[in-house]
C-alpha cells in the first residue's frame, strides 16, 4: 500500500484529534477506517490491533470482513513504517505507560 496512491490520511468530522485513512483503490474504495489499539503480542510475536470503519459506500465493509482486515493490515504496516523510517512514533510499556525506545521494543528482531 502506498500513501497518495492506494490510501490517504485524513481528519474525519467529528472524530476530534484522531486520523483516519481513507482507502483510494480496490475493493473499498472511499471507505474511511480509524485504527484503535496496536500492541505487540510478546508470545505470539506479531502486532496486534482493531479498527473500526468511520464510514464507507460499501456494506459489506466492516470490522468482521477478512478482506477488509488484510487490506487495514497493509495499510497499517505502510503507516507504520513511513513513521518509524521518518522518526514520527512513539512506543509505551503498556503496564507503566512509560516510553521506550525503539531499539529495547525491537532488538530480538534486528538479531
Amino acid at each position: 500500500m502506498i500513501e497518495g496512491t492506494d490510501y490517504e490520511l485524513v481528519l474525519p468530522e467529528d472524530e476530534g484529534e484522531y486520523w483516519a485513512c481513507r482507502i483510494l483503490t480496490g475493493e473499498f474504495n472511499e471507505t474511511v477506517i480509524k485504527f484503535g489499539a496496536i500492541t505487540l503480542n510478546e508470545v505470539q510475536d506479531a502486532l496486534n490491533f482493531n479498527f473500526f470503519v468511520v464510514s464507507s459506500p460499501d456494506a459489506n465493509a466492516t470490522i468482521d470482513n477478512e478482506d477488509l482486515q488484510r487490506v487495514a493490515e497493509q495499510i497499517l504496516m505502510s503507516v507504520m513504517d513511513t513513521c518509524l523510517t521518518e522518526g514520527h512514533y512513539e512506543l509505551k510499556d503498556r503496564k507503566t505507560g512509560e516510553t521506550v525506545p525503539y531499539e529495547e521494543v525491537f532488538r530480538d528482531i534486528k538479531e
